[in-house]
């Protein structure tokens, strides 16, 4: 993440996960915290959106 400052990359450090084979991940509800989104339900529209355009996993 070349474009965070310090705390900013901590952040996001703080709330990765690493699955076993060595994948990194992050929880979307812990990544609306770190974005700053007062309110699940305005993050999880954006979610929604992306879902439709991307064919990812989202748990």
């Amino acid at each position: 993440m070349p474009n965070l400052d310090a705390k900013e990359y901590a952040s996001f450090e703080s709330i990765k996960h690493i699955s076993e084979d060595g994948s990194e991940f992050w929880y979307v509800r812990d990544l609306a915290s770190v974005l700053e989104y007062a309110q699940w339900r305005n993050f999880a529209k954006i979610i929604d959106k992306v879902k439709k355009t991307r064919r990812i996993k989202i748990t």
